[in-house]
């Protein structure tokens, strides 16, 4: 009897599940309690003890389904991206690379140029050695010829030949 009073009131929208019979109500911290310690309601988790229906099933797959494709979409979008980023660095490289060729050649270019001018410098400076010591040389010979004629013509009475300083018997 208990029970179709219960039910009873329940479908007329009287007393709730927190009511005793009679009329007396339980706590109302219990139902509250309850709702914290239940399971989340969502389409994939219908409540405890309730088949989905076919319609909730069908939506539910549906949905799994355009989750899918969404991560498929993404994944094929993402691996386009990487793609494209690659060729991007691989043609820096390439530009890179040649700059670094372009820089190499001129580099050497640039180094051939300053040993034929250093070179070409080097024998000027070599050719112009040679003649201030050929001219040192020959002033050289001139006053020792100078000098050798002088100390003959002091001794002899200048009717000598000058000696020439490589016929110094000293030597």
């Amino acid at each position: 009897s208990n029970r179709r009073t219960s039910s009873a009131l329940r479908s007329r929208g009287g007393p709730r599940e927190g009511s005793l019979p009679g009329g007396a109500t339980a706590s109302s911290e219990e139902p509250r309690r309850r709702l914290l310690l239940a399971p989340p309601v969502t389409p994939e988790c219908p409540p405890a003890g309730k088949r989905r229906g076919r319609a909730a099933s069908l939506m539910a797959r549906v949905a799994e389904l355009e989750a899918a494709h969404c991560r498929r979409s993404r994944e094929e979008h993402l691996l386009a991206r990487v793609e494209e980023l690659e060729a991007k660095l691989a043609h820096k490289d390439c530009e890179r690379e040649e700059a670094l060729r372009a820089a190499a050649v001129a580099s050497d270019e640039r180094l051939q140029e300053v040993l034929c001018v250093t070179k070409e410098s080097g024998e000027r400076f070599a050719a112009l050695s040679l003649r201030r010591l050929e001219g040192l040389a020959a002033r050289t010979r001139r006053l020792e010829q100078s000098l050798v004629g002088r100390e003959g013509a002091s001794e002899g009475g200048g009717k000598g030949e000058p000696r020439l300083a490589d016929e110094d018997t000293d030597a």
